[in-house]
């Protein structure tokens, strides 16, 4: 009798007999089960590593931001970074400024902030070294030129290679370059006397010497 296309015939190497290895029982450990790891086929939604971004769901706890206020405080559970990319500072609450700047861009918009209260008259922002231009108050009715740099951390001016020369000032929210041969304003102390009152704001008129009050 012929054989057709897919018939094996009976006692040949093909056949696999009932208790033989080749058998494989329900429940031992080669039967793959269904949702398990070895039953992902690859390029499948199931097949993203466990922990990887790809695998948190929006919404779970596992999707809440690195930097994000709950992870923020000492002591407190640092999450995985999610989806949205966007990293938060440490709650601030400065004005309209709720969180602490991150990189040089929010150093540029906190300075504008307080700019003109420092006796800070700005003329120009640029996007080439140095950062900005402006003059500031250095006496009644005397104003200096100032070349500013902003940077996130003032050694970084060091690590960017600008020239010393061409810069009177750097602007930074932390400073950490204590060789810096340049005057720095660390943003985070003007924040922290502004909000404190402890600096004189150069906008209001200053006091009076006490024979004059009278």
């Amino acid at each position: 009798m012929a054989l057709g296309v897919g018939m094996v015939r009976r006692g040949s190497p093909q056949v696999v007999r009932r208790g033989s290895p080749q058998v494989v029982r329900r429940g031992s450990p080669q039967v793959v089960r269904r949702g398990s790891p070895q039953a992902v086929r690859p390029g499948s939604p199931q097949a993203v590593r466990h922990g990887s971004p790809q695998a948190v769901r929006p919404g779970s706890p596992q999707a809440v931001r690195r930097c994000s206020p709950q992870a923020g405080h000492e002591g407190g559970r640092v999450w995985k970074r999610g989806r949205s990319g966007v990293c938060l500072g440490e709650p601030m609450g400065f004005r309209c400024m709720g969180y602490e700047p991150t990189e040089e861009a929010g150093v540029v918009f906190l300075f504008g902030m307080v700019a003109q209260e420092l006796g800070y008259h700005i003329e120009a922002v640029r996007g080439k070294f140095p950062d900005c231009l402006a003059k500031r108050r250095v006496g009644v009715g005397q104003w200096e030129a100032v070349r500013i740099e902003f940077e996130f951390e003032s050694r970084n001016f060091r690590e960017h290679g600008h020239r010393v020369a061409e810069c009177d000032l750097i602007v930074c929210w932390h400073h950490n370059w204590p060789q810096c041969p340049l005057e720095v304003m660390e943003l985070k102390t003007i924040v922290a006397e502004i909000s404190e009152g402890r600096l004189f704001d150069f906008r209001r008129p200053p006091p009076l010497p006490s024979p004059l009050r009278a």
